[in-house]
């Protein structure tokens, strides 16, 4: 972490997204008045966690913008910020879910969202429920389309709660 704060304090502007590759990682920073976000994968980010960074860092800032102006390094000041987390970043997606449809009101559904739903129900039927990258893998094979836009139908689903999560 040390070796990516010195490389990020030498590369770009605040206010920026940047993108570096170490080793086997991609990396994302995004540079705040106060505050440096970092984000660390083994694949390519997809454009939604990008845009979760940079909506965190901002957020973060906003609420804690006295702190910051004058933190003294007492991390404790910042425990309410998991919120923060759990909203920007969806952490609800990385748990095991169930579908919550039953072929009910079609007509709120596009045709690409009602085929997730079944696709999502056959794996429920077999396994009772599923992971989120899971079921994303399986609709990238099934429907040939980009995994960003399956990952924001996902993503919509759940928030429209089609998708429960079993925590």
């Amino acid at each position: 972490m040390e070796a990516i704060n010195i490389v990020g304090s030498k590369v770009g502007a605040k206010g920026k997204l940047r993108r570096l590759e170490y080793e086997k990682y991609r990396i994302l920073i995004h540079e705040g008045r106060y505050v440096r976000g970092i984000v660390m994968c083994r694949e390519n980010p997809s454009s939604f966690l990008e845009d979760a960074l940079t909506v965190f860092v901002k957020r973060f800032e906003n609420k804690f913008a006295g702190t910051l102006m004058e933190w003294n390094g007492d991390l404790s000041k910042f425990q309410t910020a998991v919120e923060l987390v759990d909203d920007c970043f969806s952490i609800a997606l990385i748990y095991p879910m169930v579908v919550m449809w039953e072929g009910e009101n079609p007509e709120e559904l596009t045709e690409l969202e009602q085929k997730i739903l079944e696709i999502a129900k056959e794996v429920c039927l077999e396994k009772e429920c599923f992971l989120i990258p899971d079921l994303l893998e399986i609709l990238k094979t099934k429907l040939k389309k980009s995994p960003d836009k399956l990952l924001a139908l996902l993503y919509d689903l759940h928030k429209r709660q089609y998708f429960i999560s079993l925590t």
